[in-house]
């Protein structure tokens, strides 16, 4: 593994370290009556961890210059804006064209951080062809 790659990975890391972290200030507040807005500020603790997982990530970039144009959408209580702490967050990834080979990897550093701290995301890699789409 190269340096760079390393730092990607430390990176993506540190990242859910954040979510993590920020879920945990989250809930704590709501527990002592001071979060009245929770599912919608816990859905905006996910989508920034989404933005930022992407600005690091070396392979979305990649795909959209490609001029493969993508979407992550986030389906059921995460995009509805009720997004539960320990109800599973459901995405999909969808795609102009084509599904690119890169997509693996893109799901890989975006999504396997999450099962680290113990997020159930709904893409389990063994259907990552099924849960992907090309208009």
């Amino acid at each position: 593994m190269n340096l760079k790659k390393a730092k990607i990975d430390q990176s993506h890391k540190l990242v859910a370290k954040e979510l993590r972290e920020n879920t945990e200030q989250l809930v704590s507040n709501f527990l002592k009556g001071k979060e009245f807005s929770f599912l919608e500020q816990y859905s905006q603790v996910l989508d920034n961890y989404f933005l930022e997982s992407f600005e690091i990530s070396r392979v979305g970039p990649r795909i959209t210059l490609n001029k493969n144009l993508y979407a992550i959408i986030a389906l059921g209580g995460y995009g509805r804006q009720e997004q539960c702490v320990y109800s599973d967050i459901d995405l999909l990834f969808l795609f102009e064209k084509k599904v690119p080979e890169e997509t693996e990897d893109l799901v890989r550093k975006i999504i396997y951080p999450l099962w680290d701290i113990g997020l159930d995301v709904v893409m389990p890699p063994d259907r990552l062809r099924n849960a992907l789409i090309s208009l």
